[in-house]
């Protein structure tokens, strides 16, 4: 844990290490089919060396699909999806956070801009996780529960997907 007494819970003590990602070059029916794989939200964008370059969202994703109103068969929908690169919606200037980030400050972060993420990165800007609003949440249960006298096994996001089903 990257805990201290002094320092209190950091992003490294929250965040779900090595996302789900994608590539720039992969289409916009990679990001769809991941997203529904993994229950998730947001999709960090890396490139060859694992450098973060951008993050895709749901949200994104449904602002560049055309309407079933205009394409009801959803003949134009596939050929977007088929067709159309990440590196085309995706956003590059993006919030980040370090392992060694605390908590609050992340939490701030994520208020301030209205952001459902930040993606934890190492100090070569190499993606080593992602730490979601469902994280905070599932923090909130943790302490909440605690107040109330109900304990859990040992609280870590490792190797879980950070937005899935618990």
């Amino acid at each position: 844990m990257t805990r201290t007494e002094r320092d209190g819970m950091c992003v490294g003590d929250l965040m779900t290490r090595d996302p789900l990602t994608v590539r720039g070059g992969d289409t916009l029916r990679t990001v769809v089919e991941r997203m529904a794989h993994g229950r998730i939200r947001h999709l960090p964008v890396v490139d060859d060396q694992g450098a973060l370059v951008g993050l895709v969202t749901q949200r994104d994703v449904l602002a560049a699909r055309p309407s079933r109103l205009l394409d009801p068969e959803g003949i134009r929908d596939a050929a977007l999806l088929r067709d159309t690169p990440v590196s085309a919606v995706m956003v590059r200037q993006l919030v980040r956070a370090r392992r060694d980030t605390p908590l609050g400050d992340a939490v701030n972060r994520m208020l301030d801009a209205k952001l459902g993420c930040l993606p934890v990165v190492d100090p070569d800007d190499r993606l080593v996780g992602i730490v979601t609003e469902a994280d905070f949440l599932k923090l909130a249960r943790v302490l909440l529960d605690a107040a109330d006298g109900v304990t859990h096994p040992a609280f870590h996001a490792e190797g879980q997907s950070s937005e899935g089903p618990s």
